[in-house]
């Protein structure tokens, strides 16, 4: 299955949809199994006028974003 890894510089919030499925998704060391239509953030991410939103719109067996360094 694809397997995908973000980065992103330290502080910088995320805000996290998956739609397709995926096997396994880790949001900063937090894993939840299983998943569609998943939507996860990192504290702060809905107010923040600066911040990353990824969307998975298909299906992936391992997802994982974390920090940089």
């Amino acid at each position: 299955g694809v397997r995908a890894r973000i980065d992103r510089p330290a502080g910088v919030p995320v805000l996290l949809s998956v739609r397709g499925g995926a096997g396994s998704v880790e949001l900063d060391g937090k894993q939840v199994g299983g998943t569609s239509g998943l939507a996860l953030s990192t504290p702060g991410a809905d107010k923040a006028t600066d911040r990353i939103s990824i969307e998975v719109t298909g299906g992936a067996s391992r997802l994982k974003v974390g920090t940089l360094g």
